[in-house]
């Protein structure tokens, strides 16, 4: 099994973003053939391309007046070449072809419904168990935290029944917005957790049925059968780690900030208004955990700490008036 997570996040951050296949085979590595049936062409040609040199800058894409689509290097570090069609007609991620790949991996029931397509969200289909209510999934990818959640509260707030709301990652999540579709018997899940690459086509991770239990005691659902086999569970060790590692890596960037507004203040500038955002994808960089490793932490009962750091990093008066900003941490 592969991971997408270089997928994922471009779908993230460019969710109609377009390129040509060899861009989109060196994004997903190895696991390109899982991709490319997924892959549609919007009708457009590339204004540049990647050179086939290393750390050559890119090439122009001309077209000559016979037809003929030629690639130049203006600063001439790669010498002009022809083109195919394959070179430089641009390719999207089709949601008509993401959502029965992500159905089918997901046990979901497809839905039929038009699809817009990102940036925005599309109904993926329903989950449910026999004896119960069929609940309504939906994927929603946004590159602004502020349209996404403006996103997932008007699709959560269309439907009387609690939802099961898909975006590529978590990066874009806040506490508030997961408090608020807790709330409503929903659940978010990101994509590049429960979503893994197989062969040539998506298979759900071991971390889906985590989610989906969650969901069923939100709303009441009795998931017992003969049938069902417990999903594996992480060792306490292994996740009382995480949330040690975490939590050591906030305490040090608490400590770097503090020095900082320090300094500031030291030279009369003032406190700073605010500090560059922690987002969850560095604290995973500085704790040397998988991203996903993040969203396990931040969802874990036992990581009160964890989430109380992570407000102060992001508010400096909150962090100077706090214990860090009271001792001199030997600096």
């Amino acid at each position: 099994m592969g991971s997408l997570a270089h997928l994922w996040q471009r779908l993230e951050t460019a969710p109609a973003d377009a390129a040509p296949r060899q861009e989109w085979r060196a994004i997903c590595g190895d696991d390109f053939a899982c991709v490319e049936g997924l892959l549609e062409a919007n009708g457009r040609r590339a204004s540049v391309v990647a050179s086939p040199l290393p750390n050559a800058p890119d090439m122009r894409v001309v077209v000559h007046r016979k037809g003929t689509v030629v690639a130049v290097c203006d600063e001439g570090a790669t010498p002009r070449r022809e083109l195919t069609p394959e070179d430089y007609t641009l390719l999207h991620i089709s949601p008509r072809r993401l959502r029965p790949a992500i159905a089918n991996a997901l046990g979901l029931e497809t839905s039929t419904t038009p699809i817009n397509g990102p940036p925005g969200g599309f109904r993926l289909g329903t989950w449910g168990v026999p004896g119960s209510d069929r609940f309504p999934v939906t994927f929603v990818a946004q590159p602004d935290t502020t349209a996404l959640a403006l996103t997932i509260r008007s699709v959560v707030s269309s439907s009387d029944m609690g939802m099961i709301i898909v975006t590529p990652t978590a990066q874009g999540w806040s506490d508030e917005l997961r408090e608020w579709v807790e709330a409503r018997k929903g659940v978010l899940v990101p994509a590049e957790d429960v979503l893994d690459a197989s062969g040539s086509g998506l298979i759900a991770s071991d971390l889906w049925q985590g989610f989906i239990d969650r969901f069923a005691r939100r709303n009441g659902i009795d998931l017992a059968s003969p049938r069902r086999s417990k999903a594996k569970r992480k060792k306490r060790a292994d996740r009382l780690g995480a949330i040690n590692a975490v939590e050591t890596a906030l305490t040090q960037m608490a400590r770097d900030r503090v020095a900082l507004i320090r300094s500031r203040l030291r030279d009369e500038q003032g406190m700073p208004a605010s500090l560059p955002r922690v987002t969850k994808s560095a604290i995973a960089t500085a704790a040397r955990v998988k991203p996903h490793v993040i969203t396990r932490v931040f969802n874990d009962s036992s990581a009160d700490g964890v989430r109380t750091l992570f407000t102060l990093v992001n508010d400096p008066q909150a962090l100077w008036d706090s214990g860090f900003g009271r001792v001199r941490l030997g600096r």
